[in-house]
Formats: structure tokens, C-alpha cells, sequence
């Protein structure tokens, strides 16, 4: 894994100085930005979480809380919509 670290931030160093290097919005500079925005993503893989956090109930929190806001807003709107209909008025914007 330290190898896998090491060469990412080796390409990542180079092709960051490469993108640097030549004309902005050439096609030079945008594929040698992307090499370096995907050696940067292996970078920090292995060490973005700490070794407690890596539990998969406390990785699922945020996909749950996602949901919940999903199901709140759909449950919402539809109220609303319903609502609006049972009455015979347009809902109000907001």
C-alpha cells in the first residue's frame, strides 16, 4: 500500500507541473489535469478515515441521514401537492 502511495504522489507531483506548465485550456493541460486530479484521489485513500471510523455502521450514517432528508422532502411535497388538490387551490411557492 506505501508503494501505491508513493508513486501517486510521484505521477500526481508530475502532472501537476506538467498542467502548470503549459497553456490554460489547452489539450496538454486538461489531460495532464485529469492524470493529476486521478493520482490525487489514490493519495489520500488509504488514510482519509481513521482506522476507528472504518466500521460499517458509522460509514452508513451519512447515506442514511441523506435518505432521511429524501424521504422528508418527498413526504413534503406530496403532502402539499395533495393538500392543494383536496382544497382546490394552487399551492403558495415556498
Amino acid at each position: 500500500m506505501t508503494f501505491i502511495h508513493i508513486y501517486a504522489g510521484l505521477i500526481a507531483l508530475a502532472a501537476g507541473a506538467a498542467a502548470l506548465a503549459v497553456r490554460k485550456g489547452g489539450r496538454l493541460h486538461r489531460e495532464t489535469g485529469k492524470i493529476f486530479a486521478y493520482a490525487s484521489f489514490f493519495l489520500g485513500q488509504a488514510q482519509v478515515l481513521p482506522e476507528p471510523v472504518r466500521k460499517p455502521f458509522l460509514l452508513a450514517i451519512p447515506v442514511v441521514a441523506v435518505l432521511g432528508v429524501m424521504a422528508y422532502w418527498w413526504v413534503r411535497v406530496s403532502f402539499a401537492a395533495s393538500a392543494a388538490s383536496f382544497t382546490g387551490r394552487e399551492r403558495e411557492p415556498g
